[in-house]
């Protein structure tokens, strides 16, 4: 494997343990429980949409100017 400066960590969907990978797709086995593993990252650019804006947080961000975080995720 190559040295990269991608480092993902995340937990196994099925047992909870985290993975670490130093590429943006991988596919294979978790180490803890077995079981098989496909992760893919595609990194693309969104459209912002405007909306109406909220308080400030107790440290002084709004929640809309955090530069990362999770996507909703679909049921």
């Amino acid at each position: 494997m190559f040295n990269s400066a991608v480092q993902l960590t995340f937990p196994c969907p099925a047992c909870g343990g985290f993975l670490t990978l130093r590429t943006f797709r991988a596919m294979g086995p978790c180490p803890t429980c077995g079981t098989q593993l496909e992760v893919s990252l595609h990194v693309r650019p969104i459209v912002p949409q405007i909306t109406p804006s909220n308080s400030d947080s107790a440290s002084g961000r709004k929640f809309d100017e955090r530069r990362f975080r999770p996507s909703p995720q679909s049921p």
